[in-house]
């Protein structure tokens, strides 16, 4: 059978008709195979063999009518185009039987109409059965489309062009907080977006429909329970049944996000404690050195004073000048604090004990406008530390946060036990998981910038008047909390309402 070749079934009794109608066919130029039939056995049973893609049917025969095989080719729903070619017929049984479904007629008197029937039939079904397929391909695309998006991970909106939810996938009520996809169709986007993001999803929409996409936006969500997520967004604008509308693709990074900070949190941590350590070391050798010329100085200064005459003019100025190295000696011991080169007394004891017997000189220190509370835990677990050394970090703290409170405020003393996970460690650069006891001091005083925070524990460091700080009061906390074993960190200046002024992990307990 050649490709262009059609298989065409005559339903003729007379066969001299039907071979008029195949001469007509052959010189119209169709090329065709035929099958002449004339009963309803003959005509059901080669319409499975011979499979016909068109069928001219006499309109009457002696015992089976073309109608009935029409009839017949609408049960089985085949789509073949079916011509009647009848020797009378007329017009109203013409227009009867094109309303039941026919293809066309044709009157055996006017056969030259036939090839130009068969012709149009033949492409007129040929579009109907492309289209048809076309159709079926569609709606399985779009059965798959909707089992991968329905069974994917991303979450899949498509939105109007003031952001309402026209679809969306169970993935996408996921990530705002909703179970079902139903519960936010007709719902906008800025409803489960958060608030200080709102504005920014709103140029993002504008500018996808400016430029026809928008890659990478990440939003912050905020479902029912409150609970925040981050979700990266892709988003093009497409053609809908209704006009434009924007396509956007969502995944949930916060995890991501949260590991990014993290990373960059300990960047920040490490490069701190090498710009600390590099300074300690500096300021415990220039420190050591210095020492060792004020013990010269000092020692000088009182054997020249124990030399010389009572009401000597000299006398004055040689104890101006044993005070100034008295001084000097004094910042050289807060340096060597803060490099950590101080030679510990180191004692098991409880911080409480300390923190109780510092109460009454911390309220001369503080003043009456600052109001001292102190939540000491019952069961405080013991550290090793140098009392001494402890005493002075609390004080020194005290003072910093008195001189944030110049108009008064609240100062908390707060100590605990603490287990230190993993996840902590992992965050905090160069602790150990464990048991702690922390010491907590905070304030409700005026806070610090971000940048300032960078900067408190650097020596000679200070936001004071000048002569009114040395700048080695919190340099000489961390060093003596880093020589005892233990990590020190403030906190975000917007916390609750409290400005801490520091938090310390002094030693690991048990």
């Amino acid at each position: 059978m050649r490709d262009d070749e059609i298989r065409i079934m005559i339903l003729e009794d007379n066969p001299t008709d039907a071979e008029l109608v195949e001469r007509e066919l052959r010189k119209g130029g169709i090329v065709f195979q035929s099958k002449r039939v004339e009963t309803r056995d003959d005509f059901i049973s080669q319409i499975e063999e011979f499979t016909p893609q068109i069928i001219l049917a006499d309109y009457k025969l002696p015992a089976f009518t073309g109608m009935e095989a029409f009839n017949i080719i609408k049960e089985k729903g085949l789509e073949v185009p079916f011509i009647i070619v009848s020797g009378m017929i007329g017009e109203d049984l013409a227009i009867e039987i094109l309303k039941a479904g026919v293809t066309d007629y044709i009157l055996k008197g006017n056969l030259s109409w036939l090839v130009p029937a068969v012709n149009r039939a033949l492409a007129e079904n040929k579009m109907v059965t492309e289209r048809r397929q076309a159709e079926e391909a569609l709606r399985e695309n779009e059965e798959k489309y909707r089992a991968l998006i329905e069974t994917t991970n991303t979450g899949y909106v498509i939105l109007d062009l003031t952001g309402k939810v026209l679809d969306a996938n169970d993935e996408y009520a996921r990530l705002t907080g909703h179970e079902r996809r139903d519960e936010i169709l007709g719902r906008s986007v800025a409803e489960w977006t958060a608030e200080h993001d709102r504005e920014r999803n709103t140029k993002s929409v504008k500018k996808c429909i400016r430029q026809g996409f928008v890659r990478n936006l990440a939003l912050n969500y905020v479902g029912p329970q409150q609970l925040s997520i981050i979700i990266e967004a892709n988003a093009t604008l497409v053609t809908g049944k209704n006009g434009p509308q924007i396509l956007m693709l969502c995944r949930d990074i916060t995890k991501r996000k949260q590991a990014e900070q993290q990373m960059l949190s300990l960047q920040a941590q490490l490069l701190q404690s090498q710009k600390m350590e590099a300074i300690g070391r500096l300021a415990g050798g220039v420190a050591h050195d210095f020492n060792n010329l004020l013990t010269v100085i000092s020692i000088q200064t009182q054997l020249a004073l124990r030399g010389l005459r009572e009401g000597d003019p000299l006398k004055e100025k040689l104890e101006d000048i044993e005070q100034a190295a008295d001084r000097a000696a004094n910042l050289t011991r807060q340096l060597l604090a803060f490099s950590r080169r101080q030679i510990l007394d180191i004692k098991i004891l409880n911080l409480n004990i300390i923190v109780s017997d510092l109460e009454k000189m911390l309220h001369r220190i503080i003043g009456e406008d600052i109001e001292l509370a102190s939540m000491l835990a019952d069961d405080l677990g013991m550290v090793k530390v140098d009392p001494g050394q402890m005493e002075q970090v609390i004080v020194n703290l005290a003072v910093n946060a008195k001189d944030a409170m110049p108009s008064g405020g609240n100062l908390t003393i707060e100590t605990a036990n603490l287990e230190l996970d993993e996840g902590y460690a992992r965050s905090h650069a160069g602790m150990i998981p464990g048991v702690y006891v922390m010491l907590s001091v905070s304030d409700s005083g005026v806070g610090m910038t971000r940048e300032v925070q960078e900067q408190i524990f650097d020596p000679f460091f200070t936001t004071k008047e000048k002569g009114k700080g040395t700048g080695l009061g919190l340099s000489t906390v961390y060093g003596i909390v880093k020589q005892s074993g233990g990590d020190i960190y403030q906190n975000d200046a917007e916390d609750h309402g409290r400005k801490p002024v520091g938090e310390s992990v002094p030693a690991e307990g048990w």
